[in-house]
């Protein structure tokens, strides 16, 4: 009101003022602007209020002979006919009381201020709460302020300003940087913004005069933030339910939760769990379903969600029997308060909630010292009377000596409250940014305040609300610093704040509500291409959930792995091991806890098995399970490319979705390692995610396999699983030679990585029963047993005539072989000696080779066609 009086004075005029409120404060608005000003100033007959109660248009017919008119936002977002009249009203001044209500630039609220507001020319705002989630915030709002600039600024800006334009995420470090400057320069410094007339509130002009001010800058009072008194832990009945709701893609496969649906339902875990009984939570929904009709819309939340786990889950039905630790903190905080000084709690719900902690304050403080402030609370003034309900709740506690306490809702913060007299506040949970906090902290800032202030604060310590203590102060740090004009900020800072994002999003908030499964797999991800030492690290440094990578990975992989994704590929190699013979020895290259050679006994194979990792807590965890079986296995603690074992000691050589974590170098020496090892005759079985190479990329892996020393199986190819979503590629080589001298490590390159996130491929990896696959299709369409049993076919033909790099390979006895060397060089073989003799015409190879066994034979024959190869292009 001072403003108004300021703008009269410089007008030499009576001022036509319009103000915009909250609709549950317009009525306190009207008293203060007459209690402001001095007696006679203006009648109150000149001031005309307009909210919910003139939503057929009743009193509008008030608005062009009123001196000012005090419109709620609501009612100006919901009735566009009072846009016009407004227009035409002829206001010289408009004031927009707790602006943040008007931040989103693109809804409703702000597009009908902007128009009702078109061409007044002096305009003010008041907001605790400028910065809340996004840099954007800010210049959305005085986008109302002065909307001709702003709007012709937006325009140039589409191309440049993330804010309007695409993410940053796709620009190059140079753009990064250029953006960052010109976001500096412009939103921070106000470059370019011009300095027009009084109370014309243009960015520039505002932040020399400082956008906030602290309340120690003010008052002098200091605000102590203490998180420590209010920490607790949950029971053990919490943490479990919190642990199945936070691990729902597994543990409730039948609903789909988005983030921000888990976000909800983990913290109504942390504040009280024992309201989602199906009894509170069928009331919700007919409520919630019932508004959503006379809208025409479908109504869906976590509480249709919860009614399908109740369903499904009949174990789930008794929430309401779990009592909540909560409660406990908030006593414990209380003790730590004198009993003389004042308190209000405030909380973010108010179903049930409310009425528990008033129960909580009234036993500390005794019988009906405690007062509520909420959305339930009425705040009309009827006919007859000065004040709302509201208002008197507040003013008891103001007043009474007798009211000690009051248990406040989040959402009343902004409208309007005022508790100088007190100088205690608890949050019963966290809100997600400090401004918020700063909206309840401004509730006991008044003029009557001459104590310093106590925040405390209720968290729970290892769940999601330390995640929430983390984002607040981010962004304290990033909002202090922007409001204050300095040009501290980091370019990342500055453009992660641009972008849009849930809460659920967040860097801070995403790791406490991921699922394991989903921690695993991010996990997993982060490993890829990195090789031994930075993977070694990465197991042995990283901490999950407070937990060693090493220990999570070991226990979370082998939770799941018997119907996913690894357990899908267990099931795949155990039947192409049983099909190729299922005896003897095998390795298993990266083996982790070990489930494959486990699961080869599931296939009544009586194999000697190897288990190489470099996880020591995934090997300590798979000897555990193979105990309980009664199996005996060999666990190796070693990189897969420097395992101490024996030359051709093994009949099978496996490497199951290991390779892609090495780099390049290492994987080309583990294949190397693995053909090592595996006997003359043996198989080598490399199995991945059949997204990792592209079509021609599979067809050079094969190819580089060859150079290895293998002979690829027709058994090799891509499968799909028919029972679950499964996809797989698998590599099966005989070992008939030794590596060649010209591997190409870019045979094995991993060309695909995965997808951003873990929603892709989520799928695979499944939950309980729906993903478990024993049946697997060729990508011909042959199933792997009919795939197996032609390969034997082959393979018993090949004993009798054998092929080698595409020459029929023709075994000769010491006459024939006498015969066509005489025939060829005119002279005798030596007896004894060896002989290869190449038919190129023919496309055949003659060969003698004396005691020697089929498969040094054709290693022979191979080393020779390859040399002969390299040497000229061709044998010959």
């Amino acid at each position: 009101m001072k403003a108004v009086q300021y703008l009269e004075d410089q007008l030499g005029r009576p001022v036509k003022f319009l103000f915009f409120s909250p609709n549950t404060i317009k009525s306190q608005w009207k008293r203060r602007v007459l209690s402001y000003l001095p007696e006679g100033y203006i009648h109150p007959d000149e001031i005309v209020v307009i909210g919910g109660e003139n939503g057929n248009g009743n009193g509008y017919a008030a608005i062009p002979g009123a001196r000012g008119i005090i419109v709620n936002y609501e009612r100006i977002a919901a009735d566009p006919t009072l846009i016009q009249i407004l227009q035409e009203a002829g206001f010289d001044f408009v004031n927009f009381d707790e602006f943040q209500r008007a931040k989103n630039d693109k809804g409703k609220t702000s597009r009908n201020l902007k128009k009702a507001t078109k061409g007044i020319d002096y305009r003010m705002a008041t907001t605790a709460s400028p910065y809340r989630k996004s840099l954007k915030d800010p210049a959305n709002l005085l986008a109302i302020l002065d909307p001709e600039f702003y709007e012709k600024e937006q325009r140039e800006e589409r191309g440049h300003n993330p804010a309007y334009a695409a993410e940053y995420t796709n620009m190059t470090d140079e753009e990064k940087e250029d953006l960052s400057r010109f976001i500096i320069g412009k939103y921070i410094r106000g470059e370019g913004v011009p300095d027009v007339g009084p109370l014309r509130s243009q960015y520039g002009r505002v932040k020399r005069h400082g956008i906030r001010q602290s309340t120690e800058e003010l008052t002098g009072r200091k605000i102590t933030v203490n998180y420590g008194a209010g920490a607790y832990d949950l029971s053990e009945a919490e943490a479990e339910i919190y642990w199945r709701f936070r691990n729902a893609d597994t543990q409730f496969p039948d609903v789909t939760l988005t983030g921000t649906e888990k976000l909800d339902l983990l913290r109504h875990v942390l504040r009280d769990v024992s309201v989602l009984t199906p009894e509170f939570v069928q009331e919700k929904i007919a409520e919630k379903r019932d508004k959503a009709r006379k809208k025409g819309n479908e109504y869906s939340s976590i509480y249709t969600t919860l009614e399908k786990i109740f369903h499904a889950h009949p174990e789930m039905r008794n929430l309401g029997q779990i009592q909540s630790s909560r409660y406990k903190a908030l006593e414990n905080v209380l003790q730590q308060i004198p009993l003389a000084e004042e308190v209000v709690v405030f909380t973010d719900k108010k179903e049930k909630v409310v009425d528990k902690i008033e129960g909580v304050l009234n036993a500390h403080y005794g019988a009906n010292t405690s007062v509520q402030i909420t959305g339930d609370v009425s705040t009309d003034i009827g006919p007859g009377r000065y004040f709302s309900d509201r208002e008197l709740a507040m003013l008891k506690l103001q007043v009474n000596e007798g009211i000690k306490a009051a248990v406040a809702t989040q959402q009343t913060a902004g409208e309007g409250i005022r508790l100088d007299r007190v100088r205690n506040i608890i949050l019963f949970e966290l809100p997600y940014t400090w401004d918020d906090i700063k909206q309840m902290i401004g509730r006991l800032e008044g003029p009557g305040q001459t104590r310093d202030i106590n925040v405390y604060i209720i968290n729970e310590k290892t769940r999601v609300d330390q995640g929430i203590i983390n984002l607040i102060n981010y962004r304290r740090r990033v909002g202090d610093r922007f409001l204050k004009g300095t040009a501290e900020l980091t370019t990342e800072e500055i453009l992660e704040n641009l972008v849009e994002r849930t809460t659920s999003e967040e860097k801070d908030i995403g790791p406490y509500i991921q699922s394991d499964l989903e921690l695993l797999l991010k996990f997993m991800g982060a490993m890829r291409d990195k090789g031994f030492r930075e993977n070694y690290r990465l197991l042995q440094e990283t901490l999950i959930h407070g937990e060693k990578a090493s220990k999570f990975f070991a226990r979370v992989y082998e939770s799941i792995i018997e119907n996913s994704l690894p357990g899908n590929m267990s099931r795949l190699i155990s039947q192409v091991v049983e099909g190729l013979g299922g005896k003897g020895k095998l390795a298993d290259l990266g083996a982790g806890t070990g489930f494959l050679g486990r699961g080869l006994a599931e296939y009544e194979l009586d194999m000697k098995v190897v288990n190489l990792d470099i996880n020591h807590d995934a090997l300590a965890h798979g000897k555990e399970k193979a105990a309980e079986k009664g199996l005996k296995q060999g666990y190796i603690l070693s990189d897969m490319g420097a395992a101490s074992l024996r030359s051709g000691s093994f009949d099978y050589v496996v490497a199951s979705l290991s390779l892609d974590k090495q780099n390049l170098d290492e994987r080309v020496t583990s294949l190397k390692e693995a053909f090592r090892i595996v006997k003359h005759g043996g198989y080598v079985i490399i199995a991945q995610k059949d997204d990792y190479l592209t079509t021609e990329q599979k067809k050079r892996y094969l190819s580089g396999v060859e150079r290895l020393g293998g002979r690829v199986a027709e058994i090799s190819g891509s499968y799909k699983g028919e029972e679950g979503h499964f996809e797989a590629f698998i590599a099966v080589a005989q070992k008939i030679g030794e590596p060649s001298e010209d591997i190409d490590p870019n045979d094995f390159l991993y060309s695909r990585k995965e997808v951003k996130g873990t929603r892709g491929h989520r799928k695979e990896w499944g939950a309980p029963s729906k993903q478990r696959c024993e049946t697997f299709v060729h990508e011909d369409g042959k199933l792997l047993q009919d795939k197996i049993e032609a390969y034997n076919i082959e393979a018993q033909k090949r004993a009798n005539e054998t092929r080698i790099l595409g020459y029929q390979v023709v075994v000769l006895t010491e006459q024939e072989a006498q015969r066509r060397y005489r025939n060829q060089y005119h002279k005798r073989l030596t007896p004894g000696t060896s002989f290869i003799n190449v038919d190129n015409t023919g496309g055949v190879v003659y060969t003698f080779q004396p005691n020697a066994d089929r498969t040094r034979l054709e290693t022979a024959v191979r080393e020779h066609l390859m040399t002969l190869n390299k040497k000229y292009g061709a044998a010959r």
